[in-house]
């Protein structure tokens, strides 16, 4: 008899959104274009964002800052590259070029990037053709959201674009990354100038259309970004106003789908998968029904796309991808020819989570609609449960066991095999509690413009760290028993300047003393810098102890991440590249001035904390907990243990560990912004959920960031979710040595093995007991 012991303790939605497809329409390769590959403007660093398909030539519109501002034309046959366009005259913006759109009569339009539209101002170019080698003229240049009295001015624009129309006809569709409000450009001398009016729409929240939007018929656009329900929005021009008239979530789309298209005819929905980096056809035409799934296609490579940024644009029978990152596709659009009959595309997952939370479970299925759905649980069929996926709210233990669903039509029927369905209770319901917290805009430097990513515990004074860039950089300092505001530290700008942004990430040694670092994009154009404070007084004069490149030469962004410990001339600070695969740890002679050392090969970017001795911590979204141990002479490290998602959640990027106590926290960004906290008996031991706490707030955190950290004395929990404020949580004295032992799970493998799932503490007695008479 096996018996495999592993700890399952994870938060999952849904695998796969349900829906049928009607003797599908197919997604067929036409050609791609993998980045890093033969364009050089095709790279996976995060500068090929837009692009666009131009029906009237049948070619494709890629922007790209890889090489300097560009828009290339490739060719709609086969992907070769036919020219670029004149991009010497486009400047200004936080990016000079970033999303693209092409009008019905082959005009195309090229947006900047404006991370505060007051300054700098967002900007639309104009490109008459894609034929000829012609300069493009300036359209539009302002803040698209400072049209109106009421106006929602400083939002970021330029992660979105949508275009159609011709002529006086044309309309340009952008959607704010951080608010509740689009714009719409229109025009009334052909296209050669833009005004802009802005859309405020109510029933949605803070960032809902922030990464993707695209017209529908008539006076109707729709929006949507990662995690977030799909809008189908209803405008009036005159009012400004947009009115939600739909909403798709969990029953047609899951979690994960970010950039959008929709075909002219309103049949055809398309969606870019971020975690599976893959296109997804649906069939909206029957706008009472759940989007029907067609057919899904992979984009050329499955690089990790940080930023949730890309582009889709229909054309007459084709769609046209591309995935910052991850290339360029152009696919045909293949209607059926025949019914067919159900087959089960992809069923279920088991999950085990804690009682009062939602499970949904999806199975994709193809075959004739429509198509009939009936789950069982233990074989027995669930009252309501007769759609695509099943909800199963406010869970209790009772709700505990195995489903399936059976997929049915006129032709026949498919069913998935039983999952195992586990509601459990906290290990510990007194852990975690709220001590004090502070939601979005409860003060003057906690907003939803993803301005606070740095938070820090500073155990000498008691006291939270918290940096902020909203209405200008502040270093400011907490009560850490009460949350109030004790005083701002020295950010005099003469003294802290540089960098993207002068200040993103903050922490403190275990003498008070304090650092914080710039971010920026690239190490070997604008150094790094950290910056230390003697204590957090605010009399304390900020130091430059660290001014270089991390990376030695390589191209990194520095500065999303930052942790500290010791004191004095044992003082170490960990960073890590964003998108690379190495940290640096910076040490000091004097207690003052601090030298990097780079350590390659190691995984990580957005998640880094050192663990017990010569250890550190790192994960990223997407990825795995990694634990590795270090030698500073040898500027080497050996990966210890690794987990993967079934043990920690994939979602999660902000991490701090605990190794006097056992714990490792994080923040979920998967599972809508959860705080989760695990025990651990030895580092290399899986983690164990113990609980998950929700922030006041799901506003998006679209770039990934923000802050975990521990207090030893008393022991505490404080989490900054950027765009969702910061909380704080007493952690009691739970002994997490002690784990009591629960089966997760009893099945049998291909063998006809029983294999048991523990979780708990090692060394537990497991006696295997068989009786013939159920």
């Amino acid at each position: 008899m096996k018996i495999s012991i592993k700890q399952i303790a994870v938060w999952i939605l849904a695998a796969l959104i349900t829906t049928g497809m009607a003797g599908a329409a197919t997604l067929e390769t036409i050609w791609t274009q993998a980045p890093d590959d033969q364009l050089d403007f095709l790279r996976s660093d995060n500068t090929h964002r837009g692009g666009a398909y131009n029906a009237a030539n049948n070619t494709v519109v890629v922007v790209s800052r890889a090489t300097g501002a560009g828009v290339f034309i490739l060719d709609g046959t086969d992907g070769s590259l036919l020219r670029s366009l004149d991009a010497s005259s486009l400047f200004g913006g936080t990016f000079q070029v970033n999303m693209a759109g092409v009008s019905d009569d082959g005009i195309i339009y090229v947006g900047n990037l404006s991370t505060s539209a007051e300054f700098p101002q967002y900007k639309v170019y104009r490109y008459s053709t894609d034929e000829e080698f012609v300069p493009p003229d300036t359209v539009f240049d302002g803040d698209p959201g400072a049209t109106a009295d009421g106006g929602t001015s400083g939002q970021r624009w330029g992660d979105t674009m949508a275009v159609r129309g011709s002529g006086n006809d044309t309309q340009i569709l952008i959607g704010s990354r951080a608010g509740t409000v689009a714009a719409i450009l229109t025009t009334g001398d052909d296209g050669f100038s833009f005004s802009a009016t802005e859309i405020q729409i109510s029933g949605i929240n803070a960032g809902d259309i922030g990464l993707g939007v695209a017209f529908g018929t008539e006076n109707t656009f729709w929006g949507t970004a990662a995690g977030r329900p799909i809008y189908q929005i209803e405008f009036d021009l005159e009012s400004g106003t947009g009115t939600v008239i739909r909403s798709i979530e969990g029953d047609g789309i899951p979690a994960g789908f970010t950039n959008i298209a929709i075909s002219p005819d309103g049949q055809y929905m398309a969606v870019t998968d971020l975690n599976a980096h893959t296109v997804s056809l649906y069939d909206i035409s029957d706008p009472l029904a759940a989007p029907v799934f067609q057919s899904a296609a992979s984009l050329p490579t499955s690089n990790t796309n940080i930023n949730g940024t890309g582009a889709l644009d229909f054309g007459d029978g084709v769609l046209m991808a591309l995935e910052t990152n991850n290339g360029v596709a152009l696919f045909e659009i293949v209607e059926p020819t025949e019914a067919i009959a159900p087959e089960i595309v992809s069923g279920p997952t088991g999950v085990s989570v804690f009682e009062g939370s939602e499970i949904r479970l999806s199975v994709v299925a193809t075959g004739t609609t429509p198509l009939a759905y009936q789950w069982f649980k233990n074989g027995e069929p669930v009252e309501g449960g007769t759609s695509s996926t099943l909800v199963l709210s406010d869970t209790t233990a009772a709700m505990s066991g195995d489903y399936s669903v059976t997929v049915s039509n006129v032709a026949g029927e498919a069913s998935t095999d039983p999952v195992t369905v586990t509601i459990r209770q906290p290990v510990d319901p007194n852990l975690l509690q709220e001590l004090w917290s502070l939601a979005p805009n409860e003060r003057t430097y906690l907003g939803t413009a993803n301005t606070e990513r740095g938070m820090a515990y500073n155990p000498a004074e008691n006291h939270i760290i918290l940096i902020s860039r909203n209405g200008g950089v502040s270093v400011n300092v907490l009560d850490a028993d009460t949350g109030d505001h004790l005083h701002e530290m020295n950010s005099d700008p003469g003294l802290v300047f540089g960098g993207t942004f002068p200040v993103s990430m903050v922490a403190a040694g275990d003498d008070g003393a304090i650092y914080a670092a710039n971010l920026t994009l690239d190490g070997t154009t604008s150094s790094f810098i950290i910056y230390s404070w003697e204590n957090d007084s605010p009399d304390s004069v900020p130091y430059n102890s660290y001014f270089g490149d991390p990376g030695f030469g390589a191209v990194e962004r520095w500065g999303d991440t930052l942790d500290a410990r010791g004191a004095g001339t044992d003082t170490q600070i960990i960073a890590s590249a964003r998108s690379g695969n190495s940290v640096a740890i910076f040490t000091t002679t004097d207690g003052l001035n601090f030298d990097s050392t780079l350590i390659s090969g190691v995984s990580g970017g957005l998640g880094v904390t050192f663990g017990e001795g010569n250890t550190f911590w790192t994960t990223s979204q997407g990825q795995s907990l990694d634990l590795y141990e270090f030698d500073l002479e040898s500027a080497t490290a050996t990966l210890v243990a690794s987990f993967d998602g079934t043990v920690f959640p994939s979602g999660i990027s902000p991490i701090d560990a605990f190794p006097q106590g056992g714990f490792l926290a994080g923040i979920d960004l998967g599972a809508g912004g959860l705080l989760k906290l695990f025990s651990y008996q030895s580092p290399e031991s899986d983690p164990l959920l113990l609980l998950e706490k929700p922030f006041a707030t799901s506003n998006t955190n679209a770039n990934g960031v923000g802050s975990v950290a521990f207090g030893n004395d008393p022991r505490r929990l404080y989490a900054l979710n950027t765009n969702n404020g910061l909380v704080a949580f007493d952690l009691g004295e739970f002994d997490p040595q002690a784990v009591p032992t629960t089966i997760t799970g009893i099945a049998l493998d291909q063998d006809n093995n029983a294999v048991v799932t523990l979780s708990g503490s090692p060394g537990a007695e497991v006696t295997i007991e068989f009786s013939g008479n159920l």
